[in-house]
């Protein structure tokens, strides 16, 4: 892989980047095909500058540990951690939907709407709590 990752880039020889889907400090999330079936998944990727940094290194295993201890249909499920060409990634289920940015662009939801969400993201979140597991990146 090269050090730096664009769509259609293929990541330790098994998934093909695809679109964008979010950016974070540390690391990026993009759509990504499975090249042995063409399942999708999400994976986070370490970015350049973050790749080879210890600390992020080890952010990324306790994400990783802290997710595959919890099963909730509010939190992702986690295929795999692994390494390609010294660049650490996280392979989870890929969600369909947009994110709640992207859902209150056109104005605020209607209150029973909103409730709704609020009532996944928490329990999702008192799920993770129950698990000894707290949330430090809530958007």
């Amino acid at each position: 892989m090269a050090s730096s990752v664009a769509p259609g880039s293929v990541v330790d020889g098994r998934y093909r980047l695809g679109r964008l889907i979010g950016e974070g400090t540390f690391g990026a999330v993009y759509e990504v095909e499975r090249l042995a079936d063409g399942a999708a998944f999400a994976m986070k990727l370490l970015k350049d500058e973050t790749a080879s940094d210890a600390q992020s290194r080890a952010r990324l295993r306790r994400e990783a540990t802290a997710l595959s201890t919890l099963s909730h249909p509010a939190v992702v499920s986690v295929t795999e951690l692994g390494e390609d060409e010294g660049r650490m990634f996280l392979v989870t289920e890929l969600l369909a939907g947009c994110g709640l940015d992207a859902a209150i662009s056109a104005g605020p939801p209607a209150p029973l709407e909103a409730l709704r969400i609020m009532d996944q993201v928490l329990g999702g979140l008192a799920f993770a709590h129950a698990m000894g597991v707290a949330h430090r990146d809530l958007k």
